[in-house]
Order: C-alpha cells, then structure tokens, then sequence
C-alpha cells in the first residue's frame, strides 16, 4: 500500500491513535478520581472501545482505498455493521450480565468514550490540516510552510 491515499490515511490515523491515547491517560484519571479502581476498569473499558471501533474502521478504510470502488464500498460497509453489531453485543452483555452491571459505572465509562473520541477525531483533524497534498499546493505555499 504506497498509494498517496494509503500514506495520507496511515498518517492521519497515527496522528488519531496518538491523541486518543493521550486522551484515555486523562479519561482513566478521571475514573480513578470518580469512582477508584472500579472507575478506573470502567474509564477503560469507554476508551478501549471507542479505540477498537475507529482503528478498526481506519485499517478497513486503508484497505478499502486500494480495492475496486464497489468491493470498497461493500468492505467498508460490511466492516461498519459487524463492528456495530459486536459493539451492541458487548453493551448487551453487560446489561444482561449481574456482576458486569453492578460493577459499571457510567461516568467514568462515558467520560472515557467521550474524551477518546473527541481526541479521536482531533487527531484526524489535526492531521488533515497538516497533510501535504501536492496537487493542491503549489510551490510557494510549500517553501512557505517548510
């Protein structure tokens, strides 16, 4: 995958991947400040799934830039249902689970989904603004920006 998509899609989810991160060091001392230990599994927990949810779809998204538009399509839209379906399968286990729904916590477990995904999706802006896009720029702007 040397294409110019793959690169530009690879660059913007290291950038992701690495606010993210950041963001659910804050998220889980959050959750240790709200509710402990059992905040801090929770905070987790938020921020793992939303981590899962989005890498995953940017790797298919890689993929997906390489194929034939239609199987791309159908890739990422195949990828976007099972990874809903398996996150309303977690969800579901935990409501049907006695010990899981009596150890969840949703304050810390809603400020690690929120947190991960705003930095998520910072870090793919902050990428974007930052990408070097040669049909777009010309000479100048880049010798100005170096």
């Amino acid at each position: 995958m040397s294409s110019v998509s793959a690169r530009l899609l690879s660059s913007m989810m290291r950038s992701s991947l690495l606010f993210a991160q950041a963001a659910l060091l804050v998220a889980l001392g959050v959750g240790w400040f709200t509710a402990g230990a059992v905040g801090l599994g929770n905070a987790a927990a938020g921020g793992a799934l939303v981590l899962l949810f989005f890498a995953a779809g940017q790797g298919v998204q890689l993929l997906a830039g390489e194929l034939d538009p239609r199987q791309g399509l159908g890739l990422t839209l195949m990828s976007y249902l099972v990874r809903a379906a398996l996150l309303g399968g977690a969800l579901l286990a935990v409501q049907r689970s006695q010990r899981l729904a009596e150890a969840f916590r949703p304050v810390p477990f809603c400020w690690g989904v929120g947190l991960v995904l705003v930095a998520w999706l910072a870090g793919m802006f902050w990428a974007h603004a930052h990408l070097r896009i040669p049909v777009y720029d010309s000479a100048e702007e880049a010798d100005e920006r170096v």
